[in-house]
């Protein structure tokens, strides 16, 4: 286990779960990028409460930083681009996702250096699009010659053999190396865990599946009965020792909910129908699932008119990345990072600037 994950679920862990029921999110509103119509996407958070996504405006795509310190930063384009997007954060700081232009191209980004291309562009084989990056720096993608795992020593390698797959689509990567990928073949789809070290398999038992933590749990979805819709999708929770969890819906919810991240102590964060909307919720073992909702303090002048749709990442903290909407604005998407804040009497805004 990377050293500052290591320290930040011993704490995390000191708040134990059940802290989860006496706390309140201090609503952090993720800036945009561009005046005039535009919107923002939360995708990643790492332990230093940094999140990373996209903000849009007319003509103009950007992945941006965020940090309680300087707020929102454009990542700007690698060379001759005009177009990001930032897809994955780790704990050193280091960000990936795709630069495009006449072309899409993989990128690492680091606060020193900034945007550099993965691959040399004389390469056949090129990264088209950074999806995650793990505490040791590794990335992996998927290119014009397929998926790919990369690392500053060895750089971009297919990520193969998979046995009976033709197509491979990775989408997680923990601090071990275990892969998340979906994997199909002529009468054969699923989602699998690949270790990159020995390139052992083991498929899993999940209609979608979205993260990987550094224990081996996975958040995804499944599909159940559904007296309307014959199916429908519901958030889940799977690992080697207690096997599959459905973990339910929001009250109201028409059976539909689905999971987008698991932080290293099985917290889970994602979107649940409710009556006409969708909400984003925080699930524990403990705790079962609850409503972001009902949780954001709404004591600020601008928090009451703020609707959490979903959570996207959660990191050993606590700290969630979560996209929503202003209901005085319906017709633009906002990026939030939510902070926990146990009711002991705290006044001081946790979210800087």
């Amino acid at each position: 286990m990377h050293a500052f994950a290591t320290v930040a679920v011993l704490v995390a862990g000191l708040l134990s779960t059940s802290a989860l029921a006496q706390t309140t999110y201090e609503l952090c509103s993720i800036g945009l990028l561009s005046a005039g119509p535009s919107f923002s996407d939360a995708l990643d958070i790492n332990d230093l409460g940094h999140a990373v996504g996209n903000s849009t405006a007319p003509g103009a795509t950007h992945g941006f930083f965020w940090d309680r310190s300087n707020g929102t930063r454009s990542l700007g384009t690698l060379p001759g681009d005009s177009f990001s997007l930032a897809q994955s954060i780790n704990n050193r700081d280091e960000v990936t996702g795709v630069s495009s232009g006449i072309r899409s191209r993989a990128y690492v980004w680091r606060k020193l250096t900034g945007m550099q291309p993965l691959q040399d562009p004389s390469d056949p084989f090129q990264p088209g699009f950074g999806i995650a990056i793990n505490d040791l720096g590794e990335i992996v993608g998927q290119g014009n010659g397929g998926a790919y795992i990369w690392d500053r020593l060895r750089g971009v390698r297919p990520l193969e053999p998979i046995a009976d797959f033709s197509f491979i689509a990775p989408f997680d990567i923990n601090n071990f190396g275990k892969v998340l990928a979906f994997g199909s073949a002529p009468g054969h789809a699923g989602f699998f865990i690949l270790d990159a070290r020995s390139l052992q398999q083991r498929d899993l038992p999940l209609e979608l599946a979205s993260a990987v933590n550094l224990v081996g749990q996975v958040a995804g979805s499944i599909l159940i009965p559904d007296p309307t819709t014959s199916v429908t999708l519901r958030a889940a929770l799977w690992d080697r020792v207690r096997g599959l969890q459905d973990l339910g819906d929001l009250p109201g919810g028409g059976n539909s909910s689905e999971a987008n991240d698991v932080n290293d102590l099985g917290t889970v964060v994602g979107t649940s129908s409710v009556p006409q909307s969708a909400h984003g919720f925080v699930w524990t073992r403990r705790t079962g699932m609850r409503d972001l909702n009902d949780m954001v303090d709404r004591s600020g002048a601008d928090a009451q008119f703020i609707e959490i749709r979903s959570g996207e990442a959660i990191n050993n903290f606590g700290w969630i990345a979560a996209n929503g909407l202003d209901l005085r604005d319906l017709s633009s998407r906002r990026a939030f990072v939510l902070i926990p804040r146990l009711q002991l009497g705290q006044k001081r805004s946790l979210c800087g600037q």
